[in-house]
């Protein structure tokens, strides 16, 4: 498969035995689609870090791209659109439903995992505050 950006020939590599396809010259990243959830379900802090760190920058065969991007997978146009609520991260979809993959671009695979580091830990606040305000009350009408 080749970079939607500059025709690179993708590498494998491996997130804790999620398999993504990268490119060593842009350092992008394209997922199948699920790819993403199966990552933010494992917790993992930085992964492109992790992924740079492991497998480097190789060789890399660079080829050309004209127009808009395509999917490495199907070949269909990849559409531009946003992936998070509270971060402006945008990110590339292919439109193909038998596809669906998502073209990352340096720095979005972690922004979106922040995210949700992030979401997660606000609705753990939320739930314990709500929970102390509901045994408050409960116990509030013994101490009465």
């Amino acid at each position: 498969m080749k970079c939607p950006q500059d025709g690179t020939l993708l590498k494998r590599v491996e997130v804790e035995g999620v398999a993504l396809d990268k490119c060593h010259t842009c350092d992008g990243i394209w997922c199948d689609n699920g790819e993403i959830e199966r990552l933010k379900g494992l917790h993992k802090h930085k992964p492109e870090a992790e992924v740079e760190e492991r497998y480097g920058n190789p060789e890399v065969t660079k080829d050309e791209v004209a127009g808009y991007m395509v999917c490495p997978r199907c070949g269909k146009r990849l559409h531009r659109y946003r992936y998070t609520f509270a971060r402006d991260v945008m990110v590339d979809r292919c439109e193909n439903t038998d596809c669906y993959g998502i073209w990352l671009e340096k720095g979005e695979l972690d922004a979106i995992l922040d995210e949700l580091k992030e979401l997660e830990v606000l609705s753990q606040r939320k739930s314990r505050s709500v929970l102390a305000r509901a045994l408050g009350g409960f116990l509030g009408r013994f101490t009465s």
